[in-house]
């Protein structure tokens, strides 16, 4: 729920796979879990990487 800030403030509002079903929702895009290398995928669908 600390994360519905910055999603305000961000350009992209990205959720970790394990987050609360309410954050997802307002994300713009979700990605994996941490353990499932979601920052490298978030990085790679916005073409970071």
């Amino acid at each position: 729920m600390n994360d519905l800030p910055m999603f305000e403030a961000a350009g992209h509002s990205i959720a970790m796979g394990n987050a609360s079903d309410f954050v997802k929702q307002k994300a713009s895009y979700v990605t994996d879990t941490l353990h499932e290398d979601g920052i490298y995928h978030a990085l790679k669908h916005f073409g970071l990487c």
